[in-house]
């Protein structure tokens, strides 16, 4: 379970709780650096000035930018940007639509690297949490940090999921590294592990709050 006073998820006794540390190693996206906060939301002439006079907001559209190599590279950077600030860091709207608030942020790309992008997914995360059971439609964000979070934090899930750590690379995000081993597994043994973990959370005997570099090597 998930308690929201403390912010901790709670599992067979043990309380973790997911950090900024986590983050970044899951992630790679920096921890510190300028806040992301915008003066207006949004910024009509930052849209403008990189799209023209109508700011994308659907994927599809976003996508269709940043492959037309006709357009030119800021242009598709920025669009590049805004779906993985819209789909990755701050879900919003729905699977198809981004916003387009932060693209006053983005419009500078020699700027872009020193904000804390990886504090404000945990922040709009923990945010979320808190209003479980309390919306009827679900939680509105990134639940494959959660996913992964405990992979590093209950080591045993590698051994039932049959996955090793000695192919990774250190330039990897473990993130997208996990999730990609995770669908490879799954994708002809789902009911079989489904299974396995169900037996191991009536167990749990190695989970760690504790955050070492060994926790991530």
């Amino acid at each position: 379970m998930y308690n929201r006073d403390s912010n901790v998820f709670e599992v067979k006794g043990k309380r973790l709780s997911i950090t900024l540390e986590d983050i970044l190693y899951l992630t790679h996206l920096p921890i510190d650096g300028k806040p992301v906060l915008c003066k207006e939301s949004p910024s009509k002439e930052a849209c403008e000035e990189v799209f023209g006079d109508r700011a994308p907001t659907k994927i599809q559209d976003l996508k269709n930018i940043a492959f037309d190599k006709n357009n030119d590279e800021r242009k598709r950077k920025v669009a590049v940007l805004k779906m993985i600030v819209g789909c990755f860091i701050m879900l919003g709207y729905n699977g198809y639509e981004v916003s387009p608030t932060y693209v006053e942020l983005l419009k500078d790309l020699d700027e872009v690297p020193k904000y804390a992008w990886g504090a404000t997914l945990l922040a709009n995360l923990v945010h979320e949490l808190q209003g479980i059971n309390k919306k009827k439609d679900g939680i509105n964000d990134n639940l494959w940090i959660v996913l992964v979070f405990f992979f590093i934090r209950i080591p045993s899930l590698w051994d039932i999921m049959g996955i090793t750590t000695s192919e990774r690379t250190d330039t990897q995000p473990l993130l997208s590294w996990v999730l990609k081993n995770l669908q490879n597994k799954c994708n002809d043994k789902k009911d079989s592990y489904v299974k396995a973990v169900e037996a191991f959370l009536n167990d749990v005997g190695d989970a760690t709050h504790e955050v070492t570099s060994k926790t991530f090597d």
